[in-house]
């Protein structure tokens, strides 16, 4: 036998060793993206009491301007609300004449602002979605956005689903009977229908285990408890501006979101109509989440600057201060900022524990600005929003005299 003839048997024998090995130790893969799977959505979405949850309502009260950056509802809104770090998107579905589903948030039905003609006029603002076909309107209008690049075409809410499970977060959507089916095509019990003081009491039919919101007028701790008990956990009940104004103004909030707590659902408010101050009260007394304009979740760690100070505070520009024994004392008008380069979209988490109160002259979306909060020093002062075209630099100023205990600023660029 020749030396060649028995390399090659040699070879052979341990190519089919090796393959037999292979298959032994490397079993078939998944290859399905990881989150297209529910179960890693789910546990990526997860919300627990105790927490302070903000969802994707970023860019819908923008329909009513002249030019947004993002529009609103879009595919590109979705991208954008995953990037900033939210869990899930408010999406509002319409029918079409012909029946078909799409996201569009529009004026008391009327397309408004949202969209515009492939001209860039408005010649259809006053026409109702609900008369007008699917093809009609890919036809014939396009998102009103300032680039050119997000002048793009209304999608079907199927593909908004598509595009939220490529972009790993979930949908709230408006209950319909079409869109629970839908959306369950997609996120399995894991998404949120939402209905308006109680219209969808059948919600929980077929089976539907998945969060359930309802944006209520309630006026009682009573109704709200009711409510609970009609739609069962894992409920969430969101409060409209005048309802929340009404329990903050009487007292009564801290005691209506604990005895929403024992019923092991949750309570939130339309934050993208409330205050900053007001925002902060609720989220204090332990609010659970909120349909936000400017608030983005938390985050570990910021790519753009992760910022400290708790005897050392040379991190931050301070006007107007003296530290002593861990203490930054800022005088009367003393402030405390950071500038960093402009970006295109980001986010910012400021917490601070001080005595005092302090002014937020800047710090990115505009419901911010002169918001003045006052602290007693025992609990931690926490503001954060997004940045949208904007530096992600904060200012604040002392009215008065104020001690500060600590500061921590994180900032990304999304």
């Amino acid at each position: 036998m020749t030396r060649n003839r028995i390399f090659w048997m040699v070879q052979t024998l341990l190519m089919f060793m090796s393959a037999g090995i292979s298959a032994e130790v490397h079993p078939e893969q998944d290859h399905r993206t990881p989150q297209h799977n529910t179960a890693i959505l789910r546990a990526n979405n997860e919300f627990m009491m105790g927490g302070r949850h903000c969802y994707g309502h970023l860019f819908i009260d923008q329909i009513y301007g002249t030019r947004p950056a993002i529009p609103c509802q879009s595919l590109i809104d979705v991208n954008a609300t995953a990037r900033l770090g939210m869990k899930y998107i408010e999406l509002n579905a319409i029918k079409t004449k012909d029946g078909v589903l799409i996201p569009i948030h529009g004026i008391r039905g009327k397309f408004g602002r949202e969209v515009e003609d492939l001209d860039g006029g408005f010649s259809h603002e006053d026409t109702y979605i609900n008369s007008v076909t699917y093809d009609w309107i890919r036809q014939n209008l396009r998102y009103n956005t300032k680039y050119e690049k997000h002048r793009t075409a209304i999608p079907t809410l199927e593909e908004a689903f598509l595009e939220c499970r490529r972009n790993g977060i979930s949908a709230l959507v408006s209950y319909m009977p079409e869109t629970k089916s839908l959306g369950r095509k997609y996120f399995g019990d894991d998404l949120i229908l939402y209905v308006y003081d109680n219209s969808g009491k059948d919600v929980r039919k077929d089976g539907y285990g998945g969060y359930v919101m309802n944006y209520s007028s309630s006026s009682t701790i009573q109704d709200v408890l009711e409510q609970c008990d009609t739609y069962g956990a894992p409920y969430m009940h969101c409060l409209n501006s005048e309802s929340f104004s009404k329990f903050l103004s009487e007292g009564t909030m801290e005691e209506l979101i604990q005895a929403v707590h024992e019923k092991n659902c949750m309570i939130g408010i339309a934050g993208s109509y409330t205050p900053t101050d007001q925002t902060m009260t609720f989220f204090n007394l332990g609010g659970d989440f909120s349909a936000t304009a400017s608030f983005v979740n938390d985050f570990e760690n910021g790519n753009l600057c992760n910022l400290k100070g708790d005897f050392d505070y040379s991190d931050f520009e301070v006007k107007r201060g003296k530290v002593k024994d861990g203490i930054l004392t800022l005088k009367e008008g003393g402030t405390i900022t950071k500038t960093l380069p402009e970006v295109y979209l980001g986010k910012g988490s400021l917490k601070m524990k001080f005595k005092g109160t302090l002014r937020i002259e800047y710090f990115g979306h505009e419901s911010h600005e002169g918001v003045e909060i006052t602290s007693d020093g025992t609990c931690t002062e926490w503001v954060s929003t997004y940045f949208l075209e904007q530096s992600p630099t904060f200012k604040v100023i002392a009215v008065g005299e104020v001690e500060i205990f600590m500061i921590d600023y994180k900032a990304s660029k999304c």
